[in-house]
C-alpha cells in the first residue's frame, strides 16, 4: 500500500530587513505583528502545527517591492487575499512577475 501523500500548504515568509516595509505596503498592514520577531514566532508555531496535522508547510517569501508590482499586474489590493494568491500561484510553479 502506497504512503498517504501529505498536503503541501505555502506560507507567505518575509526577511527580516523587509518586514516593515511590507507591513507599509499592505492594505491590512495594521493587523501585522509589531516586529519581525514577534511575526516570525508566530510563523513557526503555524509551521509546527501544520507539520504535527501530517501537512508539509512551504515558506514562500514575499519580497515587498516585487510582491507590489505583482498585486498592481493584477489589479489586486495589497492584502490578505493577495498574499494567499500570490503564495499558492508561487508553490504550484505559475509565473508571477509581470514585465
Amino acid at each position: 500500500m502506497p504512503a498517504p501523500t501529505r498536503s503541501v500548504i505555502g506560507i507567505a515568509w518575509y526577511r527580516p530587513e523587509g518586514y516593515l516595509r511590507l507591513a507599509e505596503l499592505m492594505a491590512d498592514g495594521a493587523s501585522f505583528p509589531k516586529t519581525y520577531a514577534s511575526w516570525r514566532q508566530k510563523a513557526l508555531r503555524m509551521e509546527r502545527e501544520l507539520k504535527r496535522q501530517g501537512a508539509t508547510p512551504v515558506r514562500i517569501e514575499i519580497e515587498p517591492e516585487a510582491f507590489q508590482r505583482w498585486c498592481i499586474g493584477e489589479a489586486v489590493a495589497t492584502d490578505s487575499g493577495a498574499r494567499n494568491r500570490y503564495v499558492k500561484e508561487v508553490l504550484a510553479g505559475q509565473p508571477v512577475l509581470k514585465d
